[in-house]
């Protein structure tokens, strides 16, 4: 009797699901007509994908840097881990095909990302293509395929939590919040119902898709607000409310918000102890500070922020309706754009939203803008901010100095979250995650919670913030 064998390389696996981009009619087509494989395009294309969404979100958190339209880096040692040393072949009969282009310099030789091994590309998209840059879900089901996608996943996992445990082993509050992150997933129902998606170019889907499949990872502190980044504090709302804990799967987590956050602490900066606790690099600015703390205006504004009407109260003034939440959206990123983050000098919507704005709080106004006239002569500490090493200004006096207002904001924001709260509610055994002014966290620790924020800003001598 005859015995047949299954080999290794015949093995049966389950397919692997990649995103390719939705303008390309048939892989098998490309495929075909250029004799390589199908499943290793769908492969090749899939990196591609995971480099150009790690871009995007790249170039979000650096607006304002100088970025090649469209071009993103990707580099050859990853092609060769998914592609074999064939990758060239496949990148070429794409180019051929039009699907990507290579930037090339004027020499003729390729553009690389400066200070990394990886060549700049762009996706071409045809003109006939109505939606955008989108992309669809298709699967592989070769063996060494799959294999060499999710070998070079694995590695890029461990690369990720590598990095983020050097990052937080020094401090014991971040080294529990990573632990707690780390046991945070997607109800597993959501992205199998997420049918709506399978053709998208919703970038904050995506980069949730590929969270959840460990293509895409970060734990890292910013040095400005000193603001504790991760894949969940740039999910959209309705994904975060998809988290569950590892251990309690079907518990839907509830969320601790500090209602009107950056207004709330631009309203109390002026507070000594939370200054000489936390930022004392900002110690010069009380003197100046104080001349505006108790104008019946500025008394008003606190009483808003604090109150988490501030957003409400500027609507009603504005003829909107105080429940429209779009519209809630749109005067808060007016606020932030006009007023706090602002330079000294806007122009068009937002220096109408400014005036308004300085007719109903002068003192408020004229505080922000004493603050953003500062320089590194009042403020040593701060001369990385004022004047940021190696960046050329237009003018000999210019400066940065606008930043400090949101930089006072944020790094006040963050030293209650992780020098304060943190801290007792890891003491207390509350097991949560931070996304910038809220907690995630499950459903019976949400009183004990909101006890232990309330004495954090008591010990303070802050007034308690409205928590929702």
């Amino acid at each position: 009797m005859e015995t047949t064998f299954i080999y290794p390389h015949e093995r049966q696996t389950k397919s692997l699901d990649v995103r390719v981009p939705a303008w390309i009619s048939s892989i098998e087509d490309i495929a075909s007509k250029q004799s390589l494989e199908a499943d290793r395009f769908r492969v090749l294309l899939h990196q591609f994908f995971l480099c150009y969404l790690k871009n995007s979100k790249f170039r979000r958190s650096k607006a304002g840097k100088n970025f090649l339209p469209d071009f993103f880096p990707v580099s050859s040692v990853l092609l060769r881990q998914t592609c074999t040393d064939n990758y060239i072949r496949y990148i070429n009969a794409l180019i051929e095909e039009g699907v990507i282009e290579k930037r090339m310099n004027e020499n003729g030789t390729p553009s690389y990302l400066s200070g990394g091994h990886a060549q700049l590309y762009r996706w071409l998209i045809p003109n006939t293509f109505d939606s955008g840059c989108s992309f669809r879900k298709e699967s592989i089901t070769g063996w060494k395929q799959i294999k060499s996608v999710l070998r070079t996943r694995d590695q890029y996992a461990k690369a990720c939590s590598d990095a983020a445990i050097k990052f937080s082993k020094n401090n014991s509050v971040y080294t529990e919040l990573l632990s707690c992150l780390n046991d945070v997933v997607l109800a597993k129902d959501f992205l199998e119902e997420s049918e709506s998606f399978h053709v998208t170019g919703d970038i904050r889907f995506l980069e949730c898709e590929a969270w959840a499949n460990h293509d895409f990872a970060w734990f890292t502190i910013d040095d400005f607000g000193r603001r504790l980044h991760h894949p969940i504090a740039t999910m959209p709302k309705e994904y975060r409310k998809h988290l569950r804990f590892k251990e309690h799967p079907d518990l839907e987590l509830s969320v601790l918000d500090i209602r009107n956050s950056q207004p709330y602490f631009s309203s109390v900066i002026s507070n000594e102890c939370l200054i000489q606790s936390h930022l004392p690099e900002f110690m010069p600015l009380i003197k100046h500070i104080v001349v505006f703390e108790n104008e019946p205006d500025f008394l008003l504004y606190r009483k808003l922020c604090i109150e988490g009407r501030f957003y409400e109260f500027l609507m009603q003034g504005m003829g909107l309706n105080p429940k429209d939440e779009s519209a809630r959206k749109k005067i808060k990123e007016l606020f932030f754009a006009s007023v706090l983050f602002s330079r000294t000098r806007v122009t068009g919507e937002n220096s109408r939203f400014r005036e308004s704005f300085r007719k109903q709080f002068p003192s408020a106004h004229a505080m922000f803008q004493m603050i953003k006239q500062m320089d590194e002569i009042v403020l040593p500490e701060l001369t990385d901010v004022i004047k940021q090493p190696n960046k050329k200004f237009r003018y000999e006096k210019s400066n940065d100095a606008y930043k400090l207002v949101s930089c006072m904001m944020q790094r006040a924001e963050s030293a209650m979250m992780y020098r304060e709260i943190a801290p007792n509610l890891i003491a207390a055994g509350i097991k949560f995650v931070t996304v910038h002014d809220s907690f995630l966290l499950l459903p019976d620790d949400v009183e004990r919670t909101r006890s232990i924020i309330t004495d954090s800003f008591e010990r303070l001598d802050l007034p308690v913030p409205l928590l929702m």
